[in-house]
């Protein structure tokens, strides 16, 4: 979509590469995927970082072209070049939810970039484009915030119940225990007496 859209303002030989670019990581990315599907990572730390890298790397397109490009493109383009990017860091950022760092990384990669260089160009269109990117980027902050927040909590209750569990299987075990000790008491006071 972001070359139909500025085809014609930017020059071919970029613009192909750009989307050679783009699409080369991603495939990359998937072909890894796919190589990879069914086995379990080593670590979760491992698992947190690789993704985290591999963000970065799917941003880089989308926070380059914005850089190279915001201010040499038409209005038109432009409003739609911030669109994409902002529309690109939401829907990766729900799509990593996750693994909120990689989530940050990606929101972060695309977004920022983009503000950064519509603040820097100081005029009052681009000043509104920075504001909308930037406060689209708080709102993705808050709700990764919120993400990592619930997956906290899911894991301390995870790990509460799993610590109860434990003690209600303790606790049967003793309870039979206690109740065999009984019976075998029982039985051999019973088979003493008939004697």
């Amino acid at each position: 979509i972001l070359a139909m859209a500025v085809a014609g303002e930017v020059r071919p030989a970029q613009l192909i590469l750009w989307c050679i670019y783009s699409y080369s990581i991603a495939l990359l990315l998937l072909y890894r995927h796919l190589k990879n599907r069914g086995r379990s990572p080593r670590s979760f730390e491992r698992a947190t970082k690789k993704a985290v890298i591999y963000a970065l790397f799917l941003a880089l397109p989308w926070s380059s072209f914005a850089v190279l490009h915001l201010g040499a493109l038409s209005h038109d383009a432009e409003l739609i070049l911030i669109a994409l990017a902002i529309g690109m860091a939401a829907s990766g950022t729900i799509l990593l939810s996750a693994m909120p760092p990689a989530a940050f990384v990606y929101m972060s990669g695309i977004s920022l970039p983009s503000a950064l260089k519509c603040l820097a160009l100081n005029q009052k269109g681009y000043l509104l484009l920075g504001a909308v990117a930037l406060s689209y980027w708080g709102y993705l902050v808050a709700l990764i915030t919120k993400i990592t927040r619930d997956i906290s909590e899911r894991k301390q209750a995870q790990d509460t119940l799993r610590i109860f569990s434990r003690q209600l299987i303790e606790a049967q075990e003793d309870e039979r225990r206690r109740i065999a000790r009984d019976l075998h008491d029982q039985i051999g006071q019973a088979l003493t007496a008939f004697v």
